[in-house]
C-alpha cells in the first residue's frame, strides 16, 4: 500500500507543466479567424492541445480538407527551456544555470533544424504508413508568423467516442467494439514492430474517416524505443495508464506494455460505458488501478471477457502483446 506522500508524488507527476496531454477541446474559440499559408485556408479550430492547435483547412483548387496542427514556436521555446532547466537542475543538483548559454543552445538548435521542438514526433510519423494511422502531407515552417504546421489526413467522421471531458456516450454494440478494435490492434502492431510506441492511446487519439475507418492520432508522446525497449516513464492520460508507469514516475519500462495496457482500457470504455478502475480523485484512481480487481459485466461474451482479462493484467510481464492480440479469437472472429 502506497503512503500518502508517494501518492502525491505521482499526482503531481501526472500535473507536470509543459507536457504535451492535455485533451483535444472540440469546437471554436475567440481567435478562430483563420488564415492562409500556400494554398491552404485554415477556417476553423477543431481542436487544442497544450502545445498546438488542430484547424480545419481547405486547399485550393479543388477545395479538398485537410487538418492542420499549428505550433506556436514561441510556446515550444518555453517549453523546452523549461524542460533543460529541469533535467540540468536534476542532474546537477543545481537550481542554476547559465541563462545565455541556454538560449545559445536553443538559438543553435532551431537554426539547424526549424523543426527541433517537434522532431521526433515528425520522425516517427512520417515513417509511418497503414491505412490505420494518421499521415503527414506537408510540413511547413513560418518564419514570419514564427509557427510550425503539420498537414495531415483529415477524418471526417470525428472522434471514436470522448472520454476525455467525462463519458457520455451509451456502449458500443459488441460487434462494433471488435471492427474498431481489430482496426487497433493491426495499427499498434505495425508500430511495435516498427520500434515505436504510442503512449496516450485512448478513445480522444482515435478518429474515424468518411468510410467510418479508425485513425490512431496524435503521437505528440510517441518514442522511439532503444534496443533494450526500455523508456522513462512519461505523464500521459491517468485513467488510462499502466499500474507500471503510477507505482513510480522516474524509472524505465517496457515500452510496449503500457500502450497494450491503454488499448485494453478503450476496448473497455467503448463496450460498457465506463472506466475499469475510477475514482473521485485522481489519488483514489491511481490505487485502483494499481490494486483494485478488474470487474467485467457479466453480460458480456467469453471472448471480449477474455481479450480484456489479457490486456489489463496489472504486472507487465504477464500482459499479452500485440502480435499475440491478432491471433486471439476476439479480433479473429
Amino acid at each position: 500500500m502506497e503512503t500518502e506522500e508517494q501518492i502525491n508524488n505521482v499526482e503531481e507527476f501526472l500535473t507536470l507543466p509543459f507536457s504535451d496531454t492535455s485533451p483535444l477541446t472540440e469546437g471554436p474559440g475567440e481567435e478562430d479567424v483563420g488564415f492562409t499559408i500556400n494554398e491552404y485556408f485554415a477556417h476553423s479550430i477543431i481542436g487544442y492541445g497544450s502545445s498546438s492547435t488542430v484547424w480545419l483547412a481547405t486547399k485550393s483548387p479543388n477545395n479538398a480538407e485537410y487538418a492542420i496542427k499549428e505550433f506556436r514556436k514561441s510556446f515550444l521555446r518555453r517549453q523546452k527551456r523549461a524542460n533543460l532547466l529541469h533535467t540540468v537542475s536534476k542532474q546537477s543538483g543545481r537550481t542554476h544555470l547559465d541563462r545565455i548559454s541556454l538560449e545559445k543552445k536553443l538559438h543553435q538548435d532551431e537554426q539547424l533544424d526549424p523543426f527541433c521542438y517537434i522532431r521526433t514526433e515528425l520522425d516517427i510519423l512520417q515513417l509511418l504508413n497503414h491505412p490505420n494511422i494518421v499521415k503527414i502531407v506537408e510540413v511547413i515552417n513560418n518564419e514570419y508568423m514564427d509557427m510550425l504546421l503539420v498537414v495531415l489526413n483529415y477524418c471526417s467522421s470525428g472522434k471514436l467516442a470522448s472520454v476525455d471531458h467525462g463519458i457520455t456516450f451509451s456502449a458500443f454494440p459488441e460487434e462494433s467494439c471488435r471492427i474498431y478494435f481489430r482496426q487497433l490492434v493491426s495499427s499498434v502492431d505495425y508500430i511495435h514492430r516498427k520500434n515505436v510506441v504510442h503512449r496516450d492511446i485512448k478513445p480522444d487519439n482515435i478518429l474515424l474517416d468518411a468510410a467510418r475507418n479508425l485513425c490512431l492520432i496524435d503521437f505528440g508522446l510517441a518514442e522511439f524505443l532503444p534496443p533494450d525497449g526500455m523508456v522513462d516513464v512519461v505523464s500521459s492520460t491517468p485513467a488510462f495508464m499502466a499500474p507500471e508507469l503510477l507505482a513510480c514516475p522516474h524509472q524505465k519500462v517496457d515500452g510496449r506494455k503500457p500502450d497494450l495496457w491503454s488499448m485494453g482500457v478503450t476496448l473497455y470504455v467503448l463496450a460498457f460505458a465506463k472506466l475499469p478502475f475510477s475514482g473521485n480523485t485522481i489519488a483514489e484512481m491511481i490505487t485502483n488501478i494499481k490494486e483494485k480487481d478488474l470487474e467485467i459485466p457479466n453480460y458480456a461474451s467469453e471472448n471480449l471477457r477474455n481479450v480484456i482479462k489479457k490486456l489489463l493484467q496489472k504486472e507487465p510481464q504477464r500482459r499479452i502483446n500485440a502480435q499475440e492480440l491478432l491471433k486471439d479469437p476476439f479480433v479473429r472472429e
